[in-house]
């Protein structure tokens, strides 16, 4: 990137603009100064992953460079991804004892890191190591992923259940007995994609 300072027609820096100031009818708008601007928003776009539509920024066009920067914000602040309620396996379901609680679900929070949160419930006995759900291949890690969760033992007493994301996508209660009907427990855990 250009110093802004060393341009032509630009006001010397100060306190109140640290790197100079552009100044009307005097900063000289050439390729030093525009090229720069221009080449920020065009790498913005492509990290976006937004093709440009060759037309002018409008209603009617749309406007490219506003979309590109909310969907980059996004990503890097953890809201690009939706939640995803889960495909349960057999024998589980949502629902708990905790009833205001979400739904088992999922979401990307980076490009590398998953969230994982909901209450879910067995619906018949023996089922420790059937799969919770399956995850779809772009919410998969490379390795196993230990995560923790909970066991509603009643209303006022939990205790601590571990989970296990395999590469393959499965969910799984980790190490556990076989299990009685309408068991439920509690997951709100990230793992990650590495």
């Amino acid at each position: 990137m250009r110093v802004l300072a060393d341009q032509t027609g630009i006001q010397a820096p100060d306190s109140d603009f640290l790197k100079g100031r552009v100044v009307d009818d005097l900063t000289l708008w050439n390729e030093a100064i525009n090229g720069d601007i221009i080449e920020f928003f065009q790498k913005l776009v492509s990290l976006a992953g937004i093709t440009e539509n060759t037309l002018p920024e409008n209603e009617t066009n749309g406007h490219q460079l506003i979309d590109a920067l909310i969907a980059k914000i996004e990503t890097v602040v953890g809201l690009g991804d939706t939640w995803i309620n889960v495909t349960f396996g057999s024998n589980w379901e949502n629902g708990a004892l905790i009833a205001t609680t979400n739904n088992l679900r999922y979401r990307k929070i980076s490009d590398k890191l998953v969230m994982l949160e909901g209450q879910f419930k067995t619906t018949a006995a023996g089922v420790s190591t059937a799969a919770v759900c399956n995850l779809p291949a772009d919410y998969r890690p490379l390795q196993n992923q230990l995560i923790a969760g909970f066991n509603d033992v009643d209303t006022d007493n939990q205790q601590q259940r571990n989970f296990q994301v395999q590469p393959d996508g499965d969910l799984l209660l980790y190490r556990q007995g076989d299990l009685g009907s309408d068991v439920s427990f509690y997951i709100n855990a990230v793992y990650s994609l590495d």
